[in-house]
């Protein structure tokens, strides 16, 4: 009778060394898939990061003579993603601090995206040609 305990004694021992090692497997797959898991979602999530690295204008105003009394403003930007997905940047074109035209624009990472557009200022009626005040801004960007 010893020796069946002495044998059921050495499978018990065998069969928690296995478990252990079951056990040990099991946490270790675990770990690494919550690793990977983690490193996935940061770069399927990752958001957009687009930036104006270049912006130009030219101005030319339409008649000093005859209405409409407007300038007409070139522009001209470079917009790049520096994120982690590609992205939609909405950029807002304004005159004198009011909106005269939005625009959006399809920015993938790493690559720069020069575009051109082509804005008027209000028509000041009675005021010939006054000066006006163009400016530009990104005002939103979202995953493409």
């Amino acid at each position: 009778m010893e020796s069946k305990g002495g044998a059921q004694s050495g499978s018990q021992s065998q069969t928690r060394t296995w478990n252990a090692r079951v056990i040990a497997v099991v946490a270790i797959v675990a770990i690494i898939g919550v690793a990977v898991g983690f490193g996935l979602e940061a770069t399927i999530l990752a958001p957009p990061k687009i930036i104006m690295t270049d912006a130009a204008v030219s101005a030319s105003v339409s008649s000093c003579a005859t209405r409409p009394y407007q300038w007409t403003f070139d522009w001209t930007l470079t917009l790049v993603n520096f994120g982690g997905a590609n992205g939609v940047a909405t950029v807002v074109f304004l005159v004198n601090g009011g909106t005269v035209d939005i625009n959006q624009y399809t920015v993938p990472v790493g690559v720069p995206v020069t575009q051109s557009a082509t804005v008027r200022g209000p028509d000041h009626f009675d005021s010939l040609c006054l000066n006006d005040i163009p400016d530009l801004a990104i005002v939103a960007v979202i995953r493409a």
